[in-house]
C-alpha cells in the first residue's frame, strides 16, 4: 500500500468516526458580542447559538464573517444540533480580522482599520496637487520678497530663505502596503 492510500484510509476512518452534518437556513438573530446568531430552518428546529467561528477561543486574533439577518447561511453540526458553527453566508454584513496588533472591519459603507483612530486615509494624489500648489505659492512670495525693492534679500523684514525645500512627490509619502 502506497503512504497516499495508507493517509486516505486513515482520514476516511476517522471521519466516519466524527458524526457531522451540514444544514441550510436563514439568520433570524445575530449576537455580534458572544460572535453567534439563531438560525431558522424550513420545516426543521431552529438553531441557536450557532458560533460564527469554527474554533471555540477568546476571539484575540480572529477572522469573523457576521451574516446579514435573513441571509442563508449552511451550518455545520458537529456530534449534535447545539454544537454548530457557521460555514459560510449568502450575505455577511460584516467581516472582522485581527492578528497581533492589526485589526481590521469592513462593513457595507466603512472599513476600519485598527478602529480608525487616525481618519480617514489621504488621497494622496490630491494631497500631492495641492501641495504641489503651496510650494508654488511659497516660491512665488520668496522670489517677490527677495526683490522687493524695500525688503531686498528679505533682511529689512527678518528673513532669512532657506535652501532645499523640495517641490512634493507622491513618493515622499504614499505608503504602498495600503491601496485602495
Amino acid at each position: 500500500m502506497k503512504a497516499e492510500e495508507a493517509i486516505q484510509l486513515l482520514i476516511d476512518s476517522i471521519i466516519k468516526r466524527v458524526p457531522v452534518s451540514i444544514s441550510v437556513g436563514a439568520v433570524k438573530e445575530l449576537d455580534k458580542e458572544q460572535r453567534t446568531c439563531t438560525v431558522e430552518r424550513e420545516g426543521r428546529p431552529e438553531l441557536t447559538n450557532v458560533r460564527l467561528n469554527s474554533v471555540i477561543s477568546d476571539h484575540s486574533d480572529h477572522f469573523t464573517v457576521f451574516p446579514k439577518i435573513g441571509s442563508y447561511v449552511l451550518c455545520v453540526m458537529i456530534d449534535e444540533p447545539g454544537n454548530c458553527y457557521l460555514l459560510a453566508t449568502s450575505e455577511p454584513e460584516e467581516i472582522a480580522f485581527k492578528i497581533g496588533s492589526s485589526e481590521l472591519v469592513a462593513g457595507k459603507d466603512e472599513i476600519l482599520f485598527n478602529t480608525g483612530k487616525l481618519g480617514g486615509l489621504v488621497k494622496i494624489d490630491e494631497l500631492v496637487d495641492w501641495m504641489g500648489n503651496v510650494y508654488s505659492d511659497l516660491q512665488t512670495l520668496k522670489t517677490q520678497l527677495s526683490t522687493h525693492p524695500v525688503a531686498g534679500n528679505g533682511a529689512v523684514l527678518g528673513l532669512n530663505f532657506m535652501p532645499g525645500t523640495p517641490n512634493p512627490k507622491k513618493e515622499t509619502f504614499e505608503n504602498k502596503k495600503i491601496k485602495q
